[in-house]
């Protein structure tokens, strides 16, 4: 593969010399140098194996892992007409992706994703999708499932309808509604989370891994507004008002590890690489108590704030080893090893580590 790449590299910039002007060779130039580096990431991903860094003790890891199916939260449309609730699109599908990965039984796409994917399909808020719409979702995503519906706040109530369709043949697998109080959110969720997960066969969680959920959930509605409003100004590039929301959010409830470690990152697009360290240091000291998943991927990203590369590598690397069907985890290693000037692939690297040179 990488061969083909480079051949057509070279073929664009030989055919480009004798024909085009100095404008035009460098555009060629570009898109030559596009398509060496999509060939790089596609012959990482081919070499790249299944094992972890033997420095990394996270316990054992299996030597093959099947694909999860793909379960995505679109977010949910908000029938009150009413602004000062809009946040309760981004902190419904945040709980219920937070309760659909629990068990790491299923593969849920994040948030960033999703939202990257409505800005390019110009796609809003909907609790129905035409059946052309949901295809172009699943190609966008390459989600198995995907969760959407709508919400009411009515007085001092809020209902909310999820439905969950089958995102290859649209055939809706589940439809559920809840009704409660704000105050009563966390419990609604967990009640519509329990439906959904019973619907795909999901086995119910266990009482440690209903502890790693509660651990990475807002504590109370207030924190849960200002971390959901800072989550959608983060993912819009809005760093500044999303600095604004969750350093709200971690007042509000200041043991909230994913609040710091997003925090973190709106510091970071910021500028300010001091303020983010500490953000991203106070999410890795409050994350002993989010499921593994999690808890690696604010490990990962304090190495990254502290320029700790080797480190970064590392748990980027067993991370991508646990979760193997997951591309983001990969992309995240490809970068930290690039920041490191070290980019190889994991089975390289494990050969080179090992006291014989081989495995």
């Amino acid at each position: 593969m990488l061969g083909v790449v480079i051949m057509l590299a070279a073929t664009l910039s030989a055919q480009s010399a004798p024909k085009w002007s100095g404008p035009t060779k460098i555009a060629i130039g570009v898109a030559a140098l596009f398509v060496v580096a999509i060939g790089g990431v596609l012959v990482y991903r081919q070499f790249a194996t299944l094992e972890p860094a033997t420095t990394i003790s996270t316990g054992p890891i299996p030597s093959s892992v099947a694909a999860r199916r793909a379960v995505a939260v679109l977010g949910f449309k908000n029938l009150s007409g009413d602004a000062s609730v809009a946040w309760l699109s981004t902190a419904l599908a945040e709980m219920l992706t937070t309760e659909l990965a629990a068990g790491e039984q299923l593969r849920t796409i994040p948030g960033e994703n999703v939202a990257r994917m409505k800005s390019d399909l110009q796609l809003a808020d909907a609790d129905s999708f035409a059946a052309d719409t949901l295809a172009r979702i699943t190609t966008s995503l390459g989600s198995d499932v995907v969760v959407f519906g709508s919400y009411a706040v009515i007085g001092d109530a809020i209902r909310f309808d999820v439905r969950m369709q089958d995102a290859r043949a649209g055939e809706t697998v589940a439809a559920v509604a809840e009704t409660g109080r704000e105050s009563e959110l966390f419990a609604i969720v967990s009640k519509i989370g329990s439906r959904l997960r019973d619907r795909l066969d999901v086995t119910e969680l266990s009482a440690s891994q209903v502890a790693s959920v509660q651990a990475s959930l807002p504590s109370n509605p207030a924190a849960a507004r200002m971390y959901a409003e800072g989550l959608a100004q983060l993912r819009l590039n809005d760093a500044q008002a999303a600095r604004r929301s969750l350093e709200q959010a971690v007042t509000a409830d200041p043991k909230l590890p994913l609040a710091h470690s997003a925090l973190a990152l709106a510091w970071s697009a910021l500028g300010y690489d001091q303020r983010a360290q500490q953000s991203a240091k106070r999410a890795y000291e409050l994350s002993t108590s989010l499921a593994r998943e999690d808890r690696m991927w604010v490990e990962g990203r304090y190495h990254d704030a502290m320029n700790e590369h080797a480190e970064a590598i590392k748990t980027y690397q067993a991370l991508y080893s646990f979760f193997p069907d997951n591309l983001e985890y990969g992309l995240q290693l490809a970068s930290a090893q690039t920041a490191a000037g070290q980019f190889e692939p994991i089975k390289e690297q494990r050969r080179r580590s090992h006291p014989y040179g081989c495995g």
